[in-house]
């Protein structure tokens, strides 16, 4: 069986806890996963182990570890998700359907 992946976390666990408490719910499990790799120390931990001890899919785990040796803390704690689409009515019409709404002797049923 191959060892575990060696990676360094420089942060201190002092500073992955604060990072923790002030992280978003799209953030948090990824630094549960650092805080377990800074737990293990020298002897490692595997994807597997780590994916148990956090709650997370072992490919997440396995992808955030990359990540963290990749670009540290700041590719962390960044993601790539935007906010919703677009309306799909303009504010015109949105305005028009608001003021149909309203009318109490000809509103929609």
């Amino acid at each position: 069986m191959a060892s575990p992946k060696q990676i360094v976390i420089k942060e201190s666990m002092a500073e992955l806890k604060r990072l923790l408490k002030n992280a978003s719910l799209l953030i948090a499990p990824r630094l549960r996963v650092l805080i377990e790799i800074k737990r293990a120390g020298e002897a490692g931990i595997s994807k597997r182990e780590l994916a148990a001890a956090t709650g997370v899919n072992h490919n997440s785990a396995q992808t955030w570890r990359t990540l963290y040796s990749k670009g540290g803390i700041n590719a962390i704690c960044s993601h790539n998700r935007k906010g919703f689409k677009k309306s799909v009515f303009t504010k015109e019409q949105h305005n028009a359907i608001e003021k149909k709404l309203q009318d109490p002797k000809n509103g929609l049923r």
